[in-house]
């Protein structure tokens, strides 16, 4: 998602218990026209506080309790949309196109996951071995499991569309050693040699992004993104210096503006100047003071 847009990813349950569907809590409004009834929960910019979306998104079964916010109960939505690409791609695409009547909005799309699945799937080891049908019972929950929580279908589905599109997409999965850790293993101290699972997780990461693969997208990847903003920039500097920077422009009066323009009127309004061939000799030695809550 852009800068000034967050939105995660839960599993709403209703008070019956009866029906779950996909949850985005949004930072911004997003209300569906007649023709798009298909986006997920439209309305309004959610105004709860941040710890219980934190809660609702984090809350994986069997894990952690359910958080109940409005008299709905919300659960982690890793359960099917293990890999949240699709949601995030049709989410921005749904919301640009109503705004700007756009066909197609996105430039680039960066997926960051939390480790891959081995492509192998191993068949469920039982104790009982004169017992058949339950080993191929847990072969087969083992298998929806591994389903359920496939990011590689999502991570296909995307690439075959940015490509349709001539858009840049890029993902690194952080490799099988990451996948193959359980939710709940956490070693805080290494034994018999071993590294803790801390140590053992930043060898692993570092590792991945040492390959060479890994190193020369990471290299494409970040000059896609520099060059997108110089061409943003060079379209139109007053709107993108502001998001670009994180940044304010303060007046010698002491006053903040978001972007060149309404500096220029005040100059033009307040100080009667009529000057604005350089409006950094108006600025003060702070001229772009860090802003605390980020671009909007």
């Amino acid at each position: 998602m852009i800068l000034e847009y967050s939105v995660v990813v839960a599993k709403q349950i209703s008070p019956s218990r009866i029906k779950e569907k996909v949850y985005l809590f949004r930072t911004y409004d997003h209300e569906a026209e007649n023709d798009q009834l298909h986006i997920q929960n439209p309305g309004l910019a959610h105004k709860h506080e941040i710890w219980k979306v934190a809660r609702a998104t984090s809350a994986a079964p069997n894990y952690f309790k359910e958080i109940i916010i409005d008299g709905y109960s919300y659960t982690d939505g890793a359960a099917g949309h293990n890999n949240p690409a699709i949601l995030a791609h049709c989410e921005v695409c749904d919301k640009e196109t109503q705004a700007a009547n756009r066909a197609y909005p996105i430039r680039l799309l960066v997926s960051i996951g939390a480790g891959q699945k081995s492509d192998r799937i191993d068949r469920v080891r039982h104790t009982i071995p004169h017992l058949p049908r339950v080993r191929r019972a847990l072969d087969l929950l083992r298998r929806v499991e591994v389903e359920l929580t496939n990011a590689d279908q999502a991570d296909q589905t995307v690439r075959t569309v940015m490509r349709q599109h001539k858009r840049d997409y890029y993902r690194w999965a952080g490799g099988e050693h990451i996948g193959a850790l359980k939710l709940d293993e956490w070693k805080p101290e290494g034994r018999r040699g071993k590294l803790s699972t801390k140590d053992y997780i930043e060898q692993k990461v570092d590792e991945f992004v040492q390959s060479p693969d890994v190193k020369n997208k990471m290299r494409e990847c970040a000059a896609a993104l520099v060059n997108h903003r110089r061409a943003r920039l060079a379209y139109n500097w007053s709107r993108w210096k502001r998001n670009t920077y994180c940044c304010k422009f303060r007046c010698l009066c002491g006053e903040d503006f978001d972007s060149p323009s309404p500096l220029r009127k005040h100059l033009h309004d307040e100080h009667h100047s009529t000057d604005f061939t350089n409006l950094y000799k108006f600025i003060d030695g702070d001229s772009h003071p860090e802003f605390p809550r980020g671009p909007y």
